[in-house]
C-alpha cells in the first residue's frame, strides 16, 4: 500500500493506493481440438488444471445456445458432456 500526501503548511491530504501483483494463469488448454463419436453422445473433456493457486478455469458454449453447462461441470476440467 502507498500513500500519497500532499502538504502546505500545517494542512496535508492523503490519498491510498493498493498495489495487486497477480501471477499470470497457465495457458489454456481444452485438449485435443475436435472430439468425434458416433452414436454416443457423451464426451469426456481433457483440459489442463491452473497452475496458479487461486486461478480458476471454466467452460462456456460457444455454440449452439441449446447446449448447456451445469454448475457442477462448470469448472471441471475432466467434466463429460453431454450432447
Amino acid at each position: 500500500m502507498l500513500y500519497w500526501t500532499i502538504t502546505n503548511g500545517v494542512c496535508a491530504d492523503v490519498d491510498t493506493v493498493w498495489i495487486v501483483n497477480n501471477n499470470p494463469p497457465a495457458n489454456a488448454d481444452a485438449g485435443v481440438d475436435t472430439l468425434k463419436h458416433c452414436n454416443y453422445d457423451a464426451f469426456t473433456m481433457t483440459a489442463n488444471t491452473p497452475s496458479v493457486a487461486g486461478a480458476t478455469g471454466y467452460w462456456s458454449v460457444v455454440s449452439p445456445a441449446s447446449y448447456t453447462i451445469s454448475a457442477a461441470q462448470l469448472n471441471d476440467p475432466n467434466t463429460t458432456f453431454t450432447v
